[in-house]
């Protein structure tokens, strides 16, 4: 699904009172009793990093993460996939690192902090921040 048809919606909130309206974009996806869910381009926003290719590099890790909250891809393979450079890629990886939103498990192996982005269930959840706890 990983595509230019990736499930994202625009989406206009209306302030009651005095009629302003607010867009932004939001990504999700609903598997049976799971979900994810992610306003997208502000979340890239906050992390500094603007345009549709990055945009594109996190909807990409969000959808490919497992039930432990991991992401499995090399930087060169995210960027083979999505057409975009592996610096792209990494700037995306080191903002995210930097913010505190993923560490790395292994190489091509990281994990999402659950406080950010969380794949799943409480249940779940509790499990994904053992394993984010005892990473160095």
């Amino acid at each position: 699904m990983v595509d230019d048809d990736l499930d994202y919606k625009e989406w206009h909130a209306v302030h009651k009172q005095t009629g302003e309206v607010m867009e932004f974009d939001l990504f999700s996806i609903k598997e049976g009793g799971s979900w994810k869910k992610i306003f997208v381009k502000e979340f890239c926003s906050m992390l500094g990093l603007n345009g549709a290719k990055c945009t594109k590099v996190l909807a990409y890790m969000i959808e490919g993460m497992n039930t432990k909250n991991e992401f499995h891809g090399t930087q060169r393979e995210v960027a083979e996939k999505l057409g975009t450079t592996t610096a792209t890629v990494s700037k995306m990886i080191v903002a995210l690192k930097k913010g505190g939103h993923i560490k790395e498990v292994r190489s091509g192996c990281y994990i999402f902090d659950t406080k950010s982005i969380q794949y799943g269930n409480v249940g779940n959840k509790i499990a994904v921040l053992r394993v984010w706890n005892n990473l160095i």
